[in-house]
């Protein structure tokens, strides 16, 4: 328990939006967690019980001296330590050090602090040493409240630096559910929130409001996963940053330097026409615009976000004074692509809302992170197909083989020994289990032949203008017997006698027997199998429906893929290669139709084809039509998987 209990805090260390690194008792680091290696630029590897790792980050002898004198000094229990660390790349950062090892102990870490890069905030200091003290406190990242929440909402502990972001007394908490304790609406976010983490393991912010008694007061909070029944949500009072953004946007002007300074792209527009205001330097290093070109741009003309700023639901968010927030393209002059974040507020006045204001964040790197990581997951699913595919044709393969081949020993044995005469018909039944896995053999090998010219493009249809009714009748009609054997009943319905479409009739076979061969495989003893045509003055519809035991809803949407299987074991009841419908499905769409699927598990199935009734291609006219099919060959290699 105490090894999940570390592992956890750990992760959530790992997980934390400030930096967070441990030392052990000789002074060497031990935990570097994420935000240490994205701010410093040394990874793990370079800090991790390294001791020169001081010397990478302080590298003045002086000063390094200094700050390795100090900490001690303050007996593992400071707050807001300010040192200046050197980073991979060359350039100096300030980082403001907190060490709360003594207020929440985690065994394994006897020193660890918590690191917030207040660079920025230096600099806009020295900028902006007009700006009110509410815009220096909006820089404050470190969360100062810590809650643990069980899988309904029951707050199960809490830990807290200041009391008075607290909506309740601290008693009325432990032991509580959130919705008893938060107003409804923040409720359902947590709600919301705990389930989302549950259910994926993964991080998930929130933002909400509560209203205190003298004055509204804003949260964000971020829900990180413990164990299957419980979450920690660390939340911090951003009220301060939440107001001074809404004062900001009335006073840009004012603010003029740190809208310069700022690395992301800062602009005010007229949300009607688009027209843009004012727009900062990252925008014109990103857009490469000229300023004396920004009225000939708007920016619904610079960013594909006209449908969603103007939607009825960002309005009534605007006018409510809520900022919107969402993900957009942009390509600039130079047709080089960048992935934004937009958050956009508006600026309101007298509660009407004349212009917006725009912060829109560079996110192209992670944008890129994620196309890298699908296309792998796509690799690795593809790998995962292929090896499938191979264990189940090797399968296919060696099991009708070891059949032949068995059958083969045992025929030679009756010669050995002069056993000629075939008074049990023993000779005669090797013999067809001899050709009935030949013909099985000859249909894998059919299969692979065609899925590959399907690929290729190499497959071509031989059209002729013949009867559908009844060539699917003929089809069935031969295989009715074949059927019948099987305790099966069969029935043939079409409200149409004729019906003279353009088609490949051997395709058309091959369609058919398929379904046939997969209805019969699926269907058990005393089960029915019907077979129905109609016309729908576009299209014929065929239907090949069957009581058997149907397919589950979470492999239909894969039924059609090729080498899919519902059971891919190789000690399944049924066999199959996994290429025939994927082959029934290619040679559908290139008659122009298509195929569906209607299945409930343990009541049947049933696959619906639409062929079109006026195909646009050349064809040759059907001299003569298959009014007798009977073509046993192609049944026996159709259901050579069938074994009776």
């Amino acid at each position: 328990m105490q090894n999940i209990i570390y592992q956890n805090s750990i992760y959530i260390l790992e997980n934390m939006p400030v930096i967070i690194d441990a030392l052990d008792k000789n002074g060497n680091f031990i935990l570097w967690n994420k935000e240490a290696e994205r701010v410093t630029g040394y990874t793990k590897e370079e800090i991790l019980n390294n001791p020169d790792a001081f010397k990478l980050l302080y590298p003045d002898d002086e000063y390094r001296n200094y700050v390795l004198n100090l900490i001690p000094k303050l007996e593992n229990n400071f707050r807001n330590l300010e040192t200046t660390i050197t980073c991979k790349d060359g350039t100096k950062k300030i980082i403001s050090w907190s060490n709360v090892s003594s207020l929440y102990p985690i065994e394994g870490l006897t020193r660890w602090t918590v690191g917030v890069d207040i660079t920025k905030r230096k600099v806009a200091e020295e900028s902006l040493k007009n700006i009110t003290s509410e815009l220096l406190s909006i820089i404050k990242a470190f969360p100062d409240l810590y809650f643990r929440i069980s899988s309904d909402t029951t707050i199960i502990d809490f830990k807290t630096y200041n009391k008075t972001d607290l909506f309740v007394e601290p008693e009325n908490i432990i032991g509580n559910k959130i919705t008893e304790i938060l107003p409804q609406d923040v409720a359902l976010l947590y709600e919301s929130a705990i389930e989302y983490v549950l259910k994926t393991k993964k991080i998930k912010s929130i933002e909400y409001s509560l209203p205190f008694k003298k004055q509204k007061q804003y949260f964000e909070a971020r829900l990180v996963y413990l164990n299957e029944k419980e979450v920690m949500a660390v939340v911090r009072n951003i009220t301060e940053k939440k107001l001074i953004e809404i004062k900001n946007l009335n006073q840009q002007m004012k603010y003029k330097s740190f809208f310069d300074y700022s690395p992301d792209i800062l602009l005010e527009a007229d949300l009607y026409s688009g027209y843009i205001f004012v727009a900062n330097p990252t925008f014109y290093k990103l857009t490469k615009l000229n300023k004396d070109e920004l009225e000939n741009y708007t920016i619904y003309s610079l960013f594909d976000i006209e449908d969603k700023v103007t939607q009825k639901s960002s309005i009534d968010s605007l006018l409510d004074g809520k900022p919107i927030k969402f993900e957009t393209k942009l390509v600039n002059n130079v047709n080089e692509e960048y992935y934004l974040e937009l958050n956009i507020m508006p600026i309101l006045e007298n509660n009407l809302l004349e212009r917006i204001f725009i912060y829109a964040k560079d996110i192209t790197d992670s944008k890129k992170l994620e196309e890298s990581r699908r296309k792998i997951k796509e690799l690795e699913e593809y790998e995962n197909i292929r090896s499938e595919f191979f264990a189940n044709i090797s399968h296919e393969f060696r099991t009708p083989l070891n059949i032949i081949l068995g059958s083969i020993q045992l025929l030679e044995l009756y010669l050995k020994n002069n056993k000629i005469v075939d008074e049990n018909h023993t000779l005669q039944r090797y013999n067809k289990s001899i050709k009935q896995n030949c013909y099985r053999l000859l249909r894998l090998v059919n299969n692979l032949i065609d899925i590959t010219k399907v690929s290729a493009g190499y497959m071509q249809l031989n059209l002729c203008e013949c009867n559908i009714v009844s060539l699917v009748e003929d089809i069935v009609q031969s295989v009715a017997d074949y059927i019948n054997s099987k305790n099966i009943e069969i029935t043939f319905d079409t409200e149409i006698e004729e019906k003279i479409i353009r088609c490949d009739k051997d395709k058309i076979e091959r369609i058919i027997l398929n379904l046939l061969s997969n209805a019969i495989k699926f269907t058990p003893e005393g089960g029915k199998i019907f077979v129905n045509i109609t016309d729908l003055d576009e299209y014929t519809c065929i239907s090949v429906k069957d009581t058997g035991i149907g397919i589950p809803k979470d492999k239909q949407d894969i039924i059609f893929e090729r080498f899919s299987q519902v059971n891919k074991s190789l000690s399944r009841e049924r066999e199959g290669s996994g290429l025939g419908l994927n082959i029934v499905k290619s040679f559908v769409e290139m008659h122009g139709g298509e195929i569906k699927l209607i299945s409930e598990e343990g009541k049947g199935s049933e696959f619906i084809i639409l062929l079109p009734n006026n195909l646009e291609k050349d064809v040759y006219k059907d001299i003569n039509p298959l009014n007798n099919f009977n073509n046993v060959e192609r049944i026996s290699i159709e259901f050579s998987d069938i074994y009776f």
